[in-house]
């Protein structure tokens, strides 16, 4: 299902990016993260109701996927230092980075129907696999920014006359860098939603066009058929003319005409029937397209 796979994609994710502690002996930097989750009830049976019911929640500024789920990170540090003759002599750096992960949840999924169950489960694990790659954008500027902190830190007897605005530049900078990661993501999903909407309203525009054809095509078939069936009863009066005029006992003339009558009857009639299977095959045509398109349309409704 959807749900799970944005799950089974979100933990190996975790697992790679999450900073473990390093040893104080092996660097004067250590990590400490954590992620937690939160989620939020919306309601609605389709996607304009289940999207303004995200929207009434007020989450981001943006649409779509950047309105419907919320990532916010808070950095902390301590500093352990010494001073000396020389000045401020750092010992070490412990970063924390706490992260929650704000998530939509349908407070009445089983009230859904079917097709805008699954189309719902999809969006949701859009919607969270979305959220984590923000962690996944936190967590890679935290690893950057421990990398400069151990860059920076004074060793052995070299002395920093300012450790901690030496440390708050470059958290400012690495967070900098990490806002501009998250704003080209966005940009970068947003191009794609864009994309995958024009491609889609094409695919509509093409199964628009072959229903006008197709229901051309049944017209003009309707039509041939209802005249032949028209000319079929033409000669079928005819014929009971006939036989009304002159009984049962035709003569050789009347037997002539009675047997040309049924005869084009007949064809006729085989006519309407070949006619009839071409009409059901169009009818089935038309009526495949014109399910296509709807799921096209339902598709287009929950690309956001």
């Amino acid at each position: 299902m959807p749900r799970l796979l944005g799950i089974f994609l979100v933990l190996p994710l975790l697992a790679v990016l999450a900073p473990t502690e390093t040893p104080a002996s092996e660097s004067p930097v250590r990590l400490e993260t954590s992620v937690s989750e939160k989620y939020y009830d919306i309601r609605g049976s389709g996607a304009e109701e289940i999207f303004a019911s995200i929207q009434g929640h007020g989450l981001g500024g943006m649409a779509g996927l950047s309105a419907s789920g919320l990532t916010e990170s808070n950095l902390s540090y301590t500093i352990s230092s010494s001073t000396d003759y020389f000045g401020c002599r750092l010992e070490d750096v412990s970063l924390d980075m706490k992260v929650d992960v704000t998530l939509p949840r349908h407070a009445r999924p089983t009230e859904l129907d079917p097709s805008h169950a699954k189309l719902w489960e999809a969006y949701e694990a859009q919607v969270e696999y979305h959220e984590y790659r923000h962690v996944e954008i936190e967590f890679k500027g935290l690893k950057e920014l421990a990398t400069e902190l151990q860059r920076i830190l004074p060793k052995g007897r070299q002395a920093s006359k300012d450790c901690r605005s030496a440390i708050q530049k470059a958290v400012t900078r690495q967070m900098k860098v990490t806002r501009e990661r998250h704003e080209k993501f966005h940009v970068e999903e947003s191009r794609a939603v864009q994309l995958a909407q024009k491609d889609l309203a094409s695919q509509i525009r093409d199964k628009d066009a072959r229903i006008r054809d197709e229901k051309r095509a049944l017209d003009e078939t309707s039509s041939e058929l209802e005249a032949i069936e028209s000319e079929h009863a033409q000669w079928v009066r005819e014929f009971e003319a006939l036989i009304d005029a002159h009984g049962r006992e035709l003569p050789p003339d009347a037997f002539d005409q009675a047997e040309e009558f049924a005869s084009l009857a007949e064809a006729l009639r085989a006519q309407s029937a070949e006619l009839q299977t071409v009409q059901s095959a169009q009818v089935s045509r038309h009526n495949e397209l014109v399910e296509e398109r709807r799921h096209l349309a339902r598709q287009l409704s929950w690309t956001r």
